[in-house]
């Protein structure tokens, strides 16, 4: 039947090209009533077309990670040209030393090594005076944390040290939960659509019948899961506004995280015959 059906479609393709007579004309339109009486089993009759259903689909989801860099500063002075390679090894040491410290512990609250990576790390040698120079090492790292971490906890660590935090805190889902949300979307948005189609073939006495086309408007569609970031008061830290009576505020989840779907449909409208 399969094949009965496309052949009778290139006949219909043939015609169109080849022949505008009224012959053809009338023959294109018995195809075309060959090819629904096959697709419709002869019960139905197409009685219009349904173009351009818009369906639309959002799915909400929950942030399931967020990130946040961290950076130290290490400095260590020495007597101008006397032991600045000395005051660079043990500058590098102690921001190792320091950073390490601060690796073992996000491990021990369940932070994956994988999602600990060092971003920027730079060393750099400045004269302060005539007669000494200071010797720096800068090491920045970023972590990515499960939603659940207590991150007032992990504040509250660094405190004593001389680690701030960098920057904004960014929310994120797997790549897994995204496509698992597109599909759910797609499921919402075409539902949508055939419930239009069905009551507005209702006004016209007739039936909803097959899908005949559908695209997806992706200028309509939003994707709003990554770096959506969070509007807290957690601000970065320098030596100058940092307080050491400041207390760490806790994250709240305020963000309007969906993947949202749109799809323009057209349907055949049916009437029964049989």
């Amino acid at each position: 039947m399969l094949k009965k059906y496309l052949f009778l479609l290139l006949i219909i393709v043939s015609y169109t090209s080849y022949g505008e007579d009224n012959n053809s004309l009338y023959q294109l339109e018995k195809f075309k009533y060959e090819i629904e009486k096959e697709q419709y089993k002869g019960e139905y009759v197409i009685t219009g077309r349904l173009n351009d259903i818009v369906g639309e689909g959002t799915v909400n989801l929950n942030p399931e990670f967020f990130v946040i860099s961290f950076g130290l500063k290490t400095e260590e002075s020495s007597v101008a040209f006397g032991n600045d390679k000395d005051s660079k090894i043990k500058a590098s040491e102690e921001n190792a030393k320091t950073i390490k410290e601060f690796k073992d512990y996000l491990i021990s609250i369940g932070v994956k090594p994988e999602n600990i990576a060092t971003t920027r790390y730079t060393t750099n040698t400045a004269s302060k005076s005539m007669v000494s120079q200071t010797a720096s090492v800068n090491h920045e790292i970023k972590v990515k944390f499960d939603i659940s971490t207590d991150i007032g906890g992990v504040l509250k660590k660094i405190e004593p040290t001389d680690i701030k935090y960098i920057g904004d805190i960014v929310y994120g889902v797997s790549e897994k939960t995204k496509k698992e949300a597109k599909l759910k979307a797609y499921e919402i948005a075409m539902e949508d659509a055939v419930n239009q189609a069905k009551i507005l073939t209702k006004t016209g006495n007739s039936q909803l019948g097959d899908l005949r086309n559908i695209y997806e408007n992706k200028g309509a569609s939003v994707n709003r899961v990554e770096n959506r970031i969070a509007n807290l008061n957690l601000k970065s830290r320098n030596a100058e506004s940092s307080a050491k009576n400041e207390t760490p505020i806790p994250i709240s989840i305020t963000q309007d995280f969906k993947i949202s779907v749109t799809l323009v449909c057209s349907f055949d409208m049916i009437k029964k015959i049989k």
